[in-house]
């Protein structure tokens, strides 16, 4: 080979593009899940920067990310779900997502299946108040009865189909009463789940029942108040320093920030409580206030306590399900010769004995006196300290009197008569749920 000059070699580089790089033209937007989720950070994301006809805002919209609820809610207990969130606003460099559907982790629904049981799923279609229609998926699986020999638990094709039309009624009715947010809130506690655990108890006792999927079919025409509204200020950035002990200053905070929430309060208050009697009952009692009551029926779980204990951690944790301002209500009844016995849990004994027995508790004793104690807890919302408000009225237990359709008001007399004889508006008066709310009518008077 002949050594001399290579012409090609010596002439450079002329031809070539400069290379750039393809980060130095993209940008970074930061990903924020609805207010429903206690953690709205949800992430970053990059897009090609706005460049002519291309703008970044139409390649973000749209775009769908998957999340794990534990991360979501910060609780790990929640780590087999996941959560899709679809971004439908740009606003600076955020954004704003909304529900677009959930599932479970594939190693969870394969730990479910077993052996010698039954797996029931089923599924409907529904239509949410705010017109977004969603498929829910649910499942459930049979478990043993009670001192049951027999290995297996499988149960029979009419029971199935007894059990999946239960399954898809409760599907429907409880997400056709409500919008896409509060659909979202009766998800993460799994309060369908239990709901159908409990109703098919007479057909056949079932386990491990989920709400194991929700597809996103269609949604309504975009409303980008309603999104907002979702997102409360998550297009803006957080900054900003808890202030206590000035009153003058937290007044002012309370007007300008949490306007909208103060707002909800006076338009309505979520009462939770399946029971019409008492529902009603505390409806003609704040009829005086701005306040519009309704009815939600949540079941929580009730922790043992005193009863001020108890009445806290439910409000806490109907905030938590709701996602707005809860009111709900404890009511006891204490027996001195039992030394306040017993207290939170009378329904038990209620339950055991009947209207009827009630009074033979204090046969042996010649102390009939009792108190009767109702405590409403009011909590404005996720994060925020319950208040409490407690009435306390004297009197003591006698045999049964008057209806009996109302708890232990039949045997609780008060100055001659029994709560069941009374007349309704007279009873409200002196009542220990007429005192608690006297309390709580004028608390609400002073902050609507």
């Amino acid at each position: 080979m002949a050594v001399g000059k290579n012409k090609r070699l010596s002439k450079g580089k002329k031809g070539l593009k400069k290379r750039t790089d393809p980060f130095a033209r993209k940008d970074w937007y930061q990903v924020k899940a609805p207010s429903t989720f206690n953690i709205r950070d949800v992430g970053k994301t990059l897009v090609n920067r706005t460049t002519g006809l291309k703008n970044a805002n139409d390649a973000l919209k749209g775009r769908i990310f998957e999340a794990s609820l534990a991360d979501l809610q910060k609780d790990e207990d929640h780590s087999f779900r996941k959560v899709k969130l679809r971004v439908d606003e740009v606003q600076g460099k955020n954004c704003l997502t909304n529900f677009h559907g959930m599932d479970f982790t594939q190693d969870k629904l394969r730990s479910l299946v077993r052996k010698w049981q039954s797996l029931i799923e089923a599924n409907a279609v529904v239509k949410t108040t705010d017109d977004y229609l969603v498929r829910l998926f649910a499942i459930a699986f049979t478990k043993r009865r009670p001192n049951q020999i027999k290995k297996t638990t499988y149960a029979r094709a009419s029971q199935i189909r007894a059990i999946r039309k239960k399954m898809t009624d409760i599907m429907a009715r409880e997400a056709s009463s409500c919008t896409l947010t509060q659909l979202v809130t009766k998800l993460i506690p799994e309060v369908m789940g239990r709901e159908i655990e409990k109703s098919t108890q007479g057909i056949y006792p079932l386990q491990n029942c989920h709400v194991r999927k929700v597809k996103l079919l269609k949604q309504p025409k975009f409303d980008l108040g309603n999104l907002l509204s979702l997102h409360g200020e998550s297009n803006t950035d957080d900054s900003g320093q808890k202030v206590e002990g000035n009153r003058e200053f937290k007044e002012q905070v309370l007007e300008n920030v949490v306007g909208f929430q103060q707002c909800d309060v006076a338009q309505h208050l979520n009462f939770i409580t399946g029971n019409k009697n008492k529902l009603a009952e505390v409806q003609a009692i704040l009829s005086s206030t701005p306040v519009e009551l309704k009815s939600q029926n949540v079941d929580l779980v009730e922790i043992q306590g005193t009863i001020e204990e108890i009445s806290t951690d439910k409000a806490r944790r109907a905030a938590d399900a709701i996602n707005g301002p809860v009111l709900v209500e404890d009511t006891c009844l204490c027996f001195n010769a039992f030394s306040e016995l017993p207290g939170p849990y009378v329904k038990w004994f209620l339950k055991a004995l009947g209207v009827k027995q009630f009074h033979k508790l204090l046969a042996g004793f010649e102390d009939k006196s009792a108190q009767a104690v109702c405590t409403f807890a009011y909590c404005e919302g996720p994060g925020h300290e319950p208040i409490v408000f407690q009435g306390r009225t004297d009197g003591k237990i006698v045999e049964a009197r008057g209806p009996t359709d109302f708890g232990w008001d039949a045997c609780f007399e008060y100055d001659g008569q029994t709560y069941a004889e009374m007349p309704k508006e007279e009873k409200n008066k002196i009542s220990h749920r007429g005192r608690a709310l006297a309390k709580l009518t004028e608390w609400l008077k002073a902050e609507v």
